[in-house]
Protein backbone atom coordinates (compact mmCIF):
# COMPACT_ATOMS: atom_id res chain seq x y z
CA UNK A 1 0.00 0.00 0.00
CA UNK A 2 1.07 3.51 -0.56
CA UNK A 3 2.43 6.02 2.79
CA UNK A 4 -0.81 8.38 3.60
CA UNK A 5 1.24 11.61 2.01
CA UNK A 6 1.47 9.61 -1.12
CA UNK A 7 -1.96 10.32 -3.15
CA UNK A 8 -1.56 8.20 -6.14
CA UNK A 9 0.84 5.63 -7.54
CA UNK A 10 1.55 5.12 -11.27
CA UNK A 11 -0.55 4.34 -14.03
CA UNK A 12 0.06 0.77 -13.89
CA UNK A 13 1.20 -0.02 -10.41
CA UNK A 14 2.12 -3.55 -8.81
CA UNK A 15 0.48 -5.06 -6.28
CA UNK A 16 2.45 -6.68 -3.61
CA UNK A 17 2.58 -10.83 -3.90
CA UNK A 18 2.87 -11.78 -0.56
CA UNK A 19 -1.11 -10.91 0.69
CA UNK A 20 -3.40 -13.07 0.95
CA UNK A 21 -6.10 -14.10 -1.92
CA UNK A 22 -9.01 -12.84 -0.22
CA UNK A 23 -7.84 -9.29 0.75
CA UNK A 24 -10.11 -6.53 -0.28
CA UNK A 25 -7.47 -4.64 -3.04
CA UNK A 26 -10.66 -1.31 -3.40
CA UNK A 27 -9.27 0.63 -1.15
CA UNK A 28 -5.50 0.59 -2.99
CA UNK A 29 -7.33 0.78 -6.27
CA UNK A 30 -8.83 3.86 -4.79
CA UNK A 31 -4.95 5.28 -4.97
CA UNK A 32 -3.92 4.36 -8.31
CA UNK A 33 -4.20 6.41 -11.43
CA UNK A 34 -4.99 3.46 -14.31
CA UNK A 35 -4.69 -0.14 -12.99
CA UNK A 36 -3.51 -2.33 -10.14
CA UNK A 37 -1.94 -5.07 -11.94
CA UNK A 38 -1.90 -8.63 -10.26
CA UNK A 39 1.30 -10.89 -11.20
CA UNK A 40 0.75 -14.21 -10.20
CA UNK A 41 2.45 -18.06 -11.23
CA UNK A 42 1.55 -21.22 -9.69
CA UNK A 43 5.58 -21.83 -10.51
CA UNK A 44 6.48 -19.25 -7.71
CA UNK A 45 7.54 -21.56 -4.96
CA UNK A 46 9.12 -18.74 -2.92
CA UNK A 47 6.02 -16.61 -2.26
CA UNK A 48 3.52 -20.48 -2.37
CA UNK A 49 5.61 -22.12 0.44
CA UNK A 50 6.74 -19.40 1.90
CA UNK A 51 3.39 -17.76 3.07
CA UNK A 52 2.35 -21.41 3.46
CA UNK A 53 4.98 -21.67 6.58
CA UNK A 54 5.75 -18.64 7.72
CA UNK A 55 2.48 -16.84 6.61
CA UNK A 56 1.40 -14.07 4.36
CA UNK A 57 2.20 -9.76 5.33
CA UNK A 58 -1.63 -10.07 6.49
CA UNK A 59 -0.96 -13.15 8.90
CA UNK A 60 -2.93 -15.53 6.76
CA UNK A 61 -1.46 -19.34 6.78
CA UNK A 62 -2.15 -19.99 3.05
CA UNK A 63 -1.07 -19.35 -0.78
CA UNK A 64 -1.21 -15.81 -1.74
CA UNK A 65 -1.89 -13.67 -4.30
CA UNK A 66 1.65 -14.35 -5.81
CA UNK A 67 0.56 -18.05 -6.43
CA UNK A 68 -2.75 -18.16 -6.64
CA UNK A 69 -4.33 -14.84 -8.07
CA UNK A 70 -6.38 -12.29 -6.24
CA UNK A 71 -10.00 -14.17 -5.19
CA UNK A 72 -11.25 -11.26 -3.07
CA UNK A 73 -14.40 -8.44 -3.41
CA UNK A 74 -14.23 -7.21 -7.15
CA UNK A 75 -12.17 -4.49 -7.95
CA UNK A 76 -13.20 -2.07 -11.36
CA UNK A 77 -9.05 -1.14 -11.38
CA UNK A 78 -7.69 -4.86 -10.83
CA UNK A 79 -6.00 -6.29 -13.57
CA UNK A 80 -4.47 -9.65 -13.10
CA UNK A 81 -1.69 -11.29 -14.96
CA UNK A 82 -1.15 -14.81 -14.69
CA UNK A 83 1.87 -16.65 -16.06
CA UNK A 84 1.99 -18.38 -19.04
CA UNK A 85 4.65 -19.88 -21.13
CA UNK A 86 5.27 -17.13 -23.81
CA UNK A 87 6.33 -15.09 -20.74
CA UNK A 88 9.67 -16.83 -20.54
CA UNK A 89 10.18 -14.74 -23.90
CA UNK A 90 10.53 -12.05 -21.93
CA UNK A 91 12.67 -13.16 -19.25
CA UNK A 92 9.76 -14.31 -16.70
CA UNK A 93 9.89 -17.78 -16.01
CA UNK A 94 7.36 -17.55 -13.42
CA UNK A 95 9.33 -17.59 -10.36
CA UNK A 96 9.95 -15.23 -7.26
CA UNK A 97 11.62 -12.28 -9.75
CA UNK A 98 10.20 -8.94 -9.51
CA UNK A 99 12.24 -7.64 -11.98
CA UNK A 100 11.33 -9.90 -14.78
CA UNK A 101 8.24 -9.94 -13.87
CA UNK A 102 7.37 -6.49 -14.24
CA UNK A 103 7.91 -6.75 -17.82
CA UNK A 104 4.80 -8.44 -18.67
CA UNK A 105 2.55 -6.50 -15.97
CA UNK A 106 1.00 -5.23 -19.31
CA UNK A 107 0.85 -8.25 -21.34
CA UNK A 108 -3.14 -9.49 -21.45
Amino acid sequence: MLPKSRKHATPDSQYRKGHATGRDLNPAARRVIAHLVVNSSPLDAIVGLGTIFVGTTDRVFAPSIGTLGYRGPHCEKLKQVRWRPGFIRMGYWGGYNPASAGRVAGAR
